[in-house]
């Protein structure tokens, strides 16, 4: 008997299943796993709510619910957690994000690896409407992600993608720096103020601590593609490729942003450059999530 379960558990592993299951409050909600890593997408919410090794913890932030279904931490945007996408950059559509594509249910259609799902109305500011393909790979820990931006308006859009994973109080997060940057240190925060107490400069990568009494967000203008946060037993690399071109925030195409308690989350944040879009054309800005020991070379 005991023969037959690990053979049964050896057949399981690598192929990819999705089950339909209520993922906390929200009914609908849908797990794709592959006996190695599982994910749980709530479209509900428009986002990746659960991304971690099969029977191991969550590394993604979840936001503690109120009574009423809210957010603990949210207020003027309803900060549940997760991964998610937005267009860049934000100074377009301000604070907070569109409801049309953060807040309000996406329609979902499963597929063998993963699912597809898609915003139904286009955001009230950008014209944009969004949509995210989730895949699984098979025997691996790794998801990819192709996020598809389509300009619903009737003038043309300048914008970029934009990938927001929040994770659950890391040991650290990493920003690959520019070695390009001779007059700087590759890398910088968005406001002027000392993180010296938090940060460790190791070879290409800065290490960032979160600080429990403050937040703080950091950019690096790096070709390296790639942002990270490290837990315990394992490391969440978040990728994407790093084309030549006009990227937001002055170049800065990786973020990490801090909070502090009581909502312990850091974010790991990438985005492609800046592209002019036409009416009813699109945007793909394709990622990649994988759980690792090390760094990506």
């Amino acid at each position: 008997m005991v023969l037959l379960a690990f053979a049964l558990g050896l057949c399981s592993r690598g192929a990819v299943h999705v089950s339909k299951e209520t993922y906390r409050i929200w009914p609908n909600s849908y797990r794709i796993s592959n006996g190695l890593i599982d994910v749980v997408v709530v479209p509900q919410i428009g986002r990746i709510m659960r991304l971690g090794r099969a029977n191991g913890p969550n590394l993604l932030f979840e936001s503690p619910l109120k009574a009423d279904g809210k957010a603990e931490f949210g207020g003027l945007w309803q900060n549940f957690g997760g991964d998610k996408i937005w267009p860049a950059p934000q100074s377009v559509w301000k604070w907070p994000p569109e409801p049309q594509y953060d807040v309000q249910p996406w329609r979902v259609e499963p597929t063998k690896d993963g699912l597809r799902m898609w915003t139904t109305q286009p955001g009230s500011i950008t014209g944009l409407l969004l949509e995210r393909s989730i895949h699984l790979a098979t025997s691996q820990t790794e998801i990819v992600v192709e996020n598809r931006y389509t300009n619903a308006s009737q003038t043309t859009q300048r914008f970029a993608g934009w990938q927001i994973c929040q994770v659950a109080d890391p040991t650290m997060c990493i920003l690959p720096r520019d070695l390009t940057d001779s007059g700087g240190k590759g890398w910088s925060t968005y406001e002027p103020i000392d993180v010296s107490d938090i940060t460790q400069q190791v070879g290409s990568v800065i290490q960032i601590h979160r600080d429990r009494k403050r937040s703080a967000k950091f950019g690096s203008t790096s070709s390296a593609g790639f942002v990270s946060a490290f837990f315990e037993d394992d490391v969440l690399v978040l990728s994407a490729d790093h084309p030549k071109g006009e990227y937001v925030d002055g170049g800065k195409a990786q973020q990490v942003y801090i909070s502090q308690d009581p909502a312990k989350y850091a974010e790991i944040e990438i985005t492609g450059p800046l592209t002019s879009v036409p009416p009813g054309g699109s945007l793909v800005f394709k990622t990649k999530l994988q759980l690792s020991r090390q760094l990506p070379r």
